[in-house]
């Protein structure tokens, strides 16, 4: 019977109203009377409820604190586990703090996630050090309705993070890789002033205007390959700013005593640096992360594009086992807009 008022469940669609009559029909009790009446509100809810519930069970099976191989971690985001979040319009003010608790035990230590009224998602950023320096949300709302860019932000956050906080063990490199931030003047772009790495954080103008170089100096014995990537908390970009380009000697180690500058010179990468922030912020916070290593090592797979614009990174990294002489650095760059300023893109490079 029901074959007649209802059209099979199919790989791309579920089970729906073939006439919508009979929609009409049960959710109007004075036609359908008790036995048949539908109170959609109601239903929804309990849907909602259910589905909170089996995302929150099949969450269970991982944590951010799991010891996972950086690549297989996206793979325990399933779009399944966002049914809660697909639902949550069908809630109650009242019920807000069961779809926020949701999240908390498993994001929290990258991201909470606000609901405001009319289903807007706001992204609240956890880290510590960023909050401390005024970066507390990305600036940046999604609709709650728009599954697929929130699927996207968990696994880049996952992706990012996972990359940023991977660090060396104890190494003989500690502390014999240097980097130095500086304004440059104009004309013959050149470094005038201190090094602004002051205990490992640096702060910047981010006017648009002011030119920023860099130089990275190897005080170790032996040649390194280094790699430099720029990780944009605000949306979860990472960007390369330099990498070897290959192990076949295009692009040599930094041999011993020598250092590397960008933003002045003569070299592609000796084009300046400048920073800004977008409409409405006053504060952004990206984190220079540096590996420096005896051996090439190819980690062109965590650059990833902004979840927000569409992209995530699907791509393992092609690094897996880390020599014993590989080093890693980061350091925060904390960029303040100066009042008067125009506001600016985040991308670094002129």
């Amino acid at each position: 019977m029901l074959g007649s008022v209802l059209s099979p469940e199919t790989e791309d669609l579920p089970i729906r109203l073939i006439h919508k009559s009979l929609d009409d029909f049960l959710q109007d009790r004075s036609r359908c009377g008790d036995e048949w009446f539908v109170d959609v509100s109601l239903h929804r809810k309990a849907i909602a409820e259910q589905c909170r519930v089996a995302s929150k069970s099949f969450l269970k099976t991982w944590s951010p604190k799991s010891d996972v191989a950086i690549g297989d971690v996206p793979a325990y985001i399933s779009k399944y586990a966002l049914f809660g979040v697909f639902w949550y319009s069908a809630f109650d003010q009242s019920d807000v703090e069961l779809f926020t608790s949701f999240f908390c035990p498993y994001f929290l230590p990258w991201l909470d996630i606000i609901v405001t009224d009319g289903g807007v998602l706001h992204f609240e950023i956890m880290d510590t050090f960023c909050r401390q320096h005024g970066l507390t949300r990305m600036p940046i709302e999604v609709d709650i309705r728009d599954s697929d860019t929130i699927h996207r932000v968990l696994q880049s956050s996952t992706e990012f993070y996972c990359h940023l906080h991977h660090s060396s063990e104890e190494s003989p490199l500690t502390g014999k890789v240097t980097l130095e931030c500086m304004k440059l003047r104009n004309g013959p772009l050149e470094p005038t002033g201190d090094n602004l790495n002051i205990e490992g954080v640096i702060l910047v103008d981010a006017d648009t205007q002011t030119d920023y170089g860099f130089k990275i100096a190897n005080t170790t014995s032996v040649p390194l390959y280094v790699s430099m990537f720029l990780f944009d908390v605000s949306d979860l970009c990472i960007q390369a700013n330099y990498q070897p380009e290959s192990a076949e000697g295009v692009d040599t180690p930094l041999p011993p005593g020598e250092s590397l500058t960008f933003g002045y010179g003569t070299k592609d990468r000796d084009r300046p640096w400048s920073f800004g922030v977008t409409e409405g912020q006053d504060v952004d916070v990206g984190f220079l992360k540096l590996f420096f290593s005896t051996e090439y090592l190819d980690w062109s797979a965590i650059v990833q594009e902004s979840p927000f614009e569409g992209h995530r990174q699907s791509v393992a990294p092609s690094v897996r086992k880390i020599p014993s002489l590989c080093h890693t650095m980061c350091v925060p760059v904390v960029q303040k807009w100066v009042v008067g300023a125009p506001r600016g893109s985040r991308r670094r490079f002129q």
